[in-house]
This record gives C-alpha cells, structure tokens and sequence, in this order.
C-alpha cells in the first residue's frame, strides 16, 4: 500500500513537470516565432502622378540654391527688417530687389495644383528638403509690408493670402512630420502679417470678409497631417527592414550595437515590431481631427526605454548575460520608442495651428463688422451670417473661441482648457498663443 502511494505521488510529480513543460513549450515557441507581416496598405499612400512643371516643388527645389540675404555685417536680412523695430524702406527694397528670383519661384509655385513631395527618406538630405520655404515666406511678407507703405493695399493683402497658401500646399505635401511642421511655422508668418495688416491697410469690408471666408479652408490640414504620419510610418517600417537586414545606421545613432540581438527571434521581431508600430500610427492618426479635450492615445504602443535596452542589448556580448531573463523582442520595443514621433506635442501644436487660424478668421470679420456698423459687435455670434458662416471653434476644447469687447481681445482657453477671461498672461510663449489683440 505505501509502496503504490510513492509511485502514484511520483507519476503526479511527473505529470505537473510534463504540464508545465508542455505550457513553457508552447509560451516559447509563440514567442520565439515572429508574428505574420503587418496588413497596413491603409498606411501606405498611393502617390499621384504629377508631371514635374505641375508640381510645386520643382519650383521651391530651386529655392535653395537661389535664395540668398545681403551681405554679412549688412544687417538686412530677412529676419531683422521684417521682425525689427523700426522700418528701413531703403533695406527692404534692397534685400526685394535681390531676391527677385528667389520670389519669382515662389509664385511660380503657387500656380501650380498641388505640391508633392519626393518620397520620404530618412538620412541628412531629409530635414534639407524645402529648407528655403522659411526664409521665402519671411520674404514675402516683406514684400506684402513693402506693399502696404507704398499705399498698395489691396496688393498687401493678396500677398499675405498668398504666403497662406503656400503654407497650406507644404502641408499637404505628404512629405512627412518635418515638412507639415513646417507649413504650420510658414503659416504662422502668414497669418501674423494679416493680423498686423489690420490695423493700417485701407480696405472696404467685403474684401475682409471674403478673405475671412477663404481662411475657414486654411485650418491644419487633417488629410496633411493624417499623410504626414503615413509617411512617417513609412520610414519606420523600413527602418526596421534595415536593422533586420543587418543595417548598422541605427546602432550609431542609438550608442550601441544590436548585431547579437538582431540574430536571436526571442529579442528581435521584425514583423511584431511593425505591427505594433502600425498600430501606433493609427491610433496617432484617429486623433487627428479630435480636440485638445477629445485626443485619447490609449491605443499608442509603449516602447521601451532605448538606453537601457542599450545597457541590456550591450551586456549579450557576455554569453553569461544570456541567462538574464529580458522581455521578448526587446530590440523591437526599443525601435518602437526611437521611431514613434512626439504624437502629444504633434497634436498640440495642430490644436495651436487651428486657434490661430480661427482666431485670424474672427479678427478680419470684427474689422469688417466695425468698418459696417461703426463700432465692435457685443458677441462674435453677431457676426454669423453675415460675416462668418459659424464663430470659429476653439480647437483646446471644442468650443466657440471667447471674445471680450471691454478687453479687445479674440482668445483659447490654451492647454490648461480654463476660461481666464482673456487676460493676458505673463508668459511670452503663451500670451502670443492664446490671446489676440484687437488693434483696430
């Protein structure tokens, strides 16, 4: 009797060994085996055929090889007579004059449909891509400053529409996040030479009014944004490829070397990782056209800390290092992290783009209601119809934007989504953000 009790209580322990055998079996070969490759067709946009004369960028190509300031010690560049204190009609014909080409091709590039950029690629010649459009569009509102003290109002005006447009066709370019944010900063030139434009340009109020109708389509672009991070997952997941195919590019640039790591399945899985990074985008991409208060990143995958992976992916050169237990795919969790864009502060600064453009929108319909009725209206709701088909939205938290006639001011309630009344803070970034002064 005792004796068949030990062989029962030893054919149990067997039994558990081989059960949980059987489940670490069955854990590692899911975790050692890759996963199938991502579906993202959806992430990858299918480019048009555009023919070189038609596309803006041929013309804004050039920009950089003919765009040039005065000479150095000269203190006329761009910059300094547009942002300066006081104006130097003499330096800034000067600095028009030599620059003639530059502009030339700009216009030239606003005649054209659409502007696409070549397909995104990552390495040194990405972030050269359209570098003059800053400096161009700073030229362009020097000209529509030119214009407006030579008496030339209307010609202003148009200009400063122009340098709108303009900033809209770079974000719709499809050429990635650097490029969209740089549409949003030529935008914010734009947009700033209108504002200051109301409070000396001579105009009748149904051209404010027509140009206040035109900005409603000049918001950040949702279908540019949402294209820009398609590109960017692009480049992620072909970055990917390349550290999968052996590519040390990314090693420098992290500080360390993965080449052990990129041979084992248990740390490195190419198609898990893209997956996940697929995942990513989309659910960056969903937010696009949420509010401040709306955006939810729940769905964003959480890659891991790229300098201790570093620590850990350095540490497997010591084969004894192989017995410290590390997260699977743990190469892949750290490429996840380095390749994931600044999604909060990409969107935040969509939610600034929008105030601002909503905000320049009310400005140009307060001028024409005054220029109508004499004096400002009691509410920005006085303004529909007539003026704005809807009181521009408040892209923090969805609601119209706040007006104070008594304080003569357009703002957002900013980041914080409180109401402060419109006054102005102490903070310089935040003031020339949120709050927009009525100057007229």
């Amino acid at each position: 009797m005792r004796r068949g009790r030990k062989v029962a209580v030893w054919l149990l322990g067997v039994a558990v060994l081989v059960a949980v055998a059987a489940v670490v079996g069955l854990h590692f070969s899911g975790v050692l085996r890759d996963a199938p490759p991502p579906d993202d067709a959806d992430l990858r946009m299918v480019r048009l055929d555009i023919p070189p004369e038609e596309n803006a960028f041929t013309y804004l190509e050039a920009l950089q090889v003919r765009l040039y300031g005065p000479q150095e010690g000269e203190g006329g560049s761009p910059h300094g007579i547009v942002h300066g204190k006081a104006w130097d009609a003499a330096a800034a014909a000067d600095l028009l004059k030599r620059n003639e080409e530059a502009l030339s091709h700009f216009d030239r590039a606003l005649e054209c449909r659409r502007l696409q950029m070549p397909a995104a690629t990552e390495g040194p010649d990405r972030g050269r891509a359209l570098s003059g459009c800053q400096e161009v569009a700073l030229l362009n509102r020097l000209r529509a400053r030119w214009l407006l003290r030579e008496g030339r109002h209307r010609e202003a005006l148009e200009r400063a529409m122009a340098g709108v447009r303009f900033a809209q066709m770079i974000e719709q370019s499809a050429g990635g996040i650097p490029q969209w944010q740089l549409g949003a900063s030529v935008k914010r030139v734009a947009l700033e030479t209108l504002q200051e434009m109301l409070a000396e340009a001579e105009l009748p109020p149904e051209l404010w009014r027509r140009h206040a109708a035109a900005l409603a389509e000049c918001g950040a672009s949702r279908q540019g944004l949402a294209d820009a991070l398609r590109a960017e997952y692009v480049l992620a997941a072909r970055t990917v490829d390349q550290v999968a195919g052996g590519d040390h590019g990314l090693d420098a640039r992290l500080g360390w070397s993965g080449e052990r790591a990129r041979r084992s399945s248990y740390h490195f899985q190419p198609n898990r990782t893209k997956r996940a990074l697929a995942a990513t985008f989309r659910a960056i991409i969903a937010n696009a056209p949420l509010s401040f208060a709306q955006r939810d990143f729940s769905g964003v995958a959480s890659g891991s800390d790229p300098v201790l992976v570093g620590r850990r992916i350095r540490a497997l050169d010591n084969p004894a290092s192989w017995i410290i237990p590390n997260r699977p795919n743990m190469l892949g969790r750290a490429l996840i992290a380095v390749l994931t864009p600044d999604y909060a502060r990409i969107h935040e600064e969509k939610c600034v783009e929008n105030v601002r453009v909503g905000a320049t929108r009310a400005l140009l319909a307060l001028k024409a209601y005054k220029l109508e009725h004499g004096e400002l209206p009691d509410s920005l709701d006085a303004l529909v119809p007539d003026y704005v088909n809807a009181v521009p939205s408040d892209d923090f938290d969805g609601e119209p934007l706040r007006y104070s006639r008594e304080k003569r001011v357009v703002y957002s309630v900013g980041r914080d989504l409180v109401d402060d009344g419109g006054v102005e803070p102490t903070d310089a970034w935040t003031r020339e953000e949120m709050v927009f002064p009525i100057e007229f």
